[in-house]
């Protein structure tokens, strides 16, 4: 299953390299210049409208320093086949935005090293819909390991602001803020998240596939479906989670596990779910929570046959059946 979500993936994104079409990108963009000796495409410090898409081939490092404010025409995007080494500063954060309404969004894809993104903002993102290429997520990084500190993600127009796809990665002090859809959709990765704010998310503030990661000091404020969802024999450690006005809670699926130690659930529909939604896997949800406490919601939990949910070393009873059918 996971090789084959591999290769579907890979065919969203075109295939582009060589010094030709590098040559056409910096005449096409004067903001942007080559230091050969350093193999790195520089930005120019300022405000810049950019016209058409903006590519860059591999074997380069794209390098943008504070102060730098990027504003994308309609449904073009930043698509880079090297690492990004962004820097900006809390008062001259780096800007990634639309000039009008919303752009395609960033990605990132097979980058061959790590990026590092600090104070970033970027913003109005809606994925790409062309002929041959569709890609759903407004900022997406394809097995190209990056770690993001003190950054804004807000105000998406299409599925995810954030998707990290067969990646290891970490997320430090970072806010996500009003999608449309999901928040971070993170498949087939390895990573860390630590002190990441979610607010006003249309459907799901973070959403697992196939990955193991670690969650400390999150904060989920007003999710339209789940704040925390796990599927695909996920693995997935919290600590220190506090989860407001949600539909569901914490939901575990198909051999996910989700060991949850001090936090709340506030405000909810189901605070907590436990069940199986995908045939082609065996077995459903678990979840095995300490010190957490769960209020105002209008049903518990939701647990089915075969899934399991522990609180305080105490195990639930079943008292649900296709619950998927109920919330889908």
């Amino acid at each position: 299953r996971q090789l084959e979500l591999k290769h579907n993936y890979k065919k969203l994104f075109p295939p582009y390299s060589g010094t030709k079409g590098l040559k056409d990108e910096l005449l096409r963009h004067p903001f942007v210049k080559l230091d050969k000796a350093k193999k790195e495409v520089q930005f120019i410090e300022g405000s810049w409208v950019v016209k058409g898409d903006l590519i860059v081939p591999k074997g380069l490092k794209v390098v943008i320093k504070e102060s730098t404010d990027l504003k994308f025409g309609r449904d073009s995007v930043f698509l880079s086949y090297s690492p990004l080494e962004i820097g900006g500063t809390k008062s001259r954060p780096v800007k990634l935005r639309a000039l009008n309404g919303y752009w395609g969004g960033l990605s990132v894809i097979n980058a061959g090293s790590i990026s590092k993104v600090d104070y970033l903002h970027l913003s109005d993102v809606k994925g790409v819909n062309r002929s041959g290429w569709i890609l759903s997520g407004g900022t997406t990084f394809y097995n190209s390991e990056v770690k993001v500190t003190n950054s804004l993600f807000k105000n998406s127009h299409g599925e995810d602001l954030l998707n990290i796809f067969n990646n290891r990665f970490s997320l430090n002090n970072v806010k996500f803020e009003n999608s449309k859809a999901d928040a971070l959709d993170i498949d087939f990765s390895l990573g860390n998240i630590e002190n990441v704010k979610f607010k006003k998310i249309g459907h799901d503030a973070l959403d697992f596939s196939g990955s193991e990661v670690t969650l400390n000091g999150v904060i989920v404020e007003n999710a339209g479906d789940k704040a925390i969802s796990a599927g695909e024999a996920s693995k997935i450690n919290i600590s220190n989670g506090f989860f407001s006005d949600v539909r569901l809670g914490v939901v575990a699926k198909e051999g996910s596990i989700i060991k949850f130690n001090k936090g709340s659930v506030d405000k909810s529909e189901y605070a907590l779910a436990a069940f199986k939604k995908k045939d082609e896997f065996l077995g459903g949800g678990k979840l095995i929570l300490k010190n957490v406490s769960l209020k105002n919601y209008s049903s518990m939990y939701a647990l089915e046959k075969g899934s399991n949910i522990k609180m305080d070393g105490k195990s639930l009873g079943v008292n649900s059946q296709n619950f998927k059918s109920k919330i889908y």
